[in-house]
């Protein structure tokens, strides 16, 4: 049996505005996985000040991100679809052809800096590597189970993604 643990006490309060949110990542590539389904693609997160501690985050979480030179448009969370081992961030984006999710689908440059918040929530996985995983998940409901599966890849136990 493979549990994932989750509790409503792990969401971080959201800032107002991007500005507010403590890192920034590059964005490397975007590209289409599905119609109206994104991934971008950015360089791992960079602190803006030294008070703040490194970016870090384990698979299953999730991350606030924001656009830094829209200071008016709304902070929206996004799965993190790469594994915590990776040198580089995956979110998987549904496009519903508007807002900030359609910036970052169909907008964003290539070398653009997004804003980021702590990685966050509570969906990772018990450390039970020996064990086998089964992973179910529709849409882009995926991109944590990428996440896990990316990370339980390196261990001898089979993982099937349904």
């Amino acid at each position: 049996l493979f549990t994932m643990t989750h509790s409503d006490t792990q969401h971080p309060a959201l800032p107002d505005t991007a500005a507010d949110l403590p890192y920034r990542a590059r964005v490397m590539d975007r590209s289409a996985l599905a119609p109206a389904v994104w991934q971008l693609r950015l360089e791992l997160p960079r602190t803006l000040s030294a008070a703040v501690t490194p970016w870090h985050f384990t698979a299953g979480q999730y991350v606030t991100v924001g656009l830094p030179d829209h200071a008016a448009a709304p902070l929206r969370p996004y799965s993190i679809a790469s594994g915590a081992t990776r040198s580089y961030l995956d979110l998987h984006i549904r496009d519903p052809g508007h807002g900030l999710s359609n910036a970052l689908a169909t907008g964003i440059d290539i070398g653009r800096d997004i804003a980021l918040g702590p990685a966050a929530g509570a969906a990772i996985p018990m450390q039970a590597h020996d064990r086998p995983l089964l992973l179910l998940a529709g849409g882009v409901g995926i991109a944590p189970m990428v996440s896990i599966l990316d990370d339980r890849t390196t261990g001898s136990a089979p993982c099937h993604l349904y």
